[in-house]
């Protein structure tokens, strides 16, 4: 068998991370390669040692000359545009679309939830990380017989293989992690951790990621006159080391399918304070490995907690930990996926 997974971005993000995982994880046992247009993802693949298959774009065009050339039995599309693209060779091999997010755009009437409606007839399953994602898609109807819910994994080797890459020191309290875009709601996430640092004046917060929002953080901080104690680190190649270094992850997303990183966090031991989203609301429990909360002072004052009550924080990461292992059965992932392949 022989599967390729085509993705319509260049950098490593979420549904990337979770391509190149099922690309790792099934190494030696099935064929696998990896297909997006080219950019910073090509050299991620490779310290991963995944099979990569470069594009100049996605069209129909540049994907016909990979799919004429590396023959898939299976196209593993991951997110709608390559799911509406990877439909046009349906003859040619079944056709996979999966849905790493619950976007707005997909829960009405637009022209990208009436498109994959159209090329939906041409899945053969469709695949999504939260019962969210299916439960809020407008069209819902016509996917009904080839929806499955998988929820994301990570693969444990990937973070063992590249935290060492990391050679950089991280000396920040907590943390965000993600894209700076209007989804993460990162105005909220910059008044919440004002809240904190206000607070705890010795403290530093940390943000990994970068997007066209980032001048909203900014300005929220500077008017604080917190700016001098946010650390910008843009885009990690690597963030597990400066992940780990954190008490806890802040987020306040408007939406989310499951968050790799919320995943990564766990298996690091840091718990999670977010707004009660999609993915997180099955696997954060409030008290127990992090809180979900739609009130600011309620997450800045268990962000405090963490930060401040050493035995409070090593109780909570060692249940985070708990729970990694509980949601990340690597084995469970692959006997899901090979039923739906064959």
């Amino acid at each position: 068998m022989r599967v390729l997974h085509v993705l319509s971005t260049n950098r490593m993000s979420g549904a990337e991370n979770v391509a190149a995982d099922i690309c790792m994880m099934f190494d030696g046992e099935i064929e696998m390669a990896y297909c997006s247009p080219r950019g910073s993802i090509e050299n991620d693949l490779n310290d991963r040692k995944v099979k990569y298959l470069p594009i100049e774009k996605l069209t129909y065009s540049e994907l016909k000359k990979v799919v004429k050339q590396y023959k898939p039995d299976v196209i593993h599309a991951h997110d709608v545009r390559a799911s509406i693209w990877a439909s046009l060779f349906y003859r040619k091999s079944r056709i996979i679309s999966h849905i790493h997010g619950n976007s707005y755009g997909m829960r009405k009437v637009s022209f990208k939830s009436v498109l994959y409606a159209l090329f939906s007839f041409f899945f053969d399953k469709v695949l999504v990380v939260s019962e969210s994602c299916y439960n809020d898609y407008i069209f819902k109807n016509l996917i009904s017989s080839k929806y499955i819910y998988l929820r994301n994994i990570i693969y444990p080797k990937r973070i063992e293989l590249l935290k060492e890459n990391d050679k950089n020191r991280y000396d920040v309290d907590f943390v965000y992690i993600g894209r700076i875009a209007y989804p993460k709601n990162p105005k909220r996430v910059a008044t919440v951790a004002s809240l904190v640092l206000e607070k705890l004046p010795d403290i530093k917060f940390g943000i990994i990621g970068d997007g066209d929002l980032k001048h909203e953080m900014v300005d929220v901080f500077r008017s604080a006159n917190l700016l001098d104690r946010v650390e910008f680190y843009g885009w990690l190649k690597y963030p597990y080391k400066a992940l780990e270094s954190a008490k806890c992850v802040l987020m306040c997303s408007l939406y989310e399918g499951l968050p790799i990183s919320v995943i990564e966090a766990f298996a690091l031991g840091v718990p999670i304070v977010s707004t009660p989203v999609d993915g997180l609301v099955s696997i954060v429990r409030n008290g127990h490995n992090g809180l979900l909360s739609n009130n600011d002072e309620e997450l800045a004052n268990f962000a405090i907690k963490l930060i401040s009550n050493e035995k409070l924080y090593s109780n909570i990461s060692n249940n985070c930990k708990e729970s990694f292992y509980n949601i990340n059965s690597v084995d469970n992932y692959k006997r899901q996926l090979i039923e739906i392949y064959r």
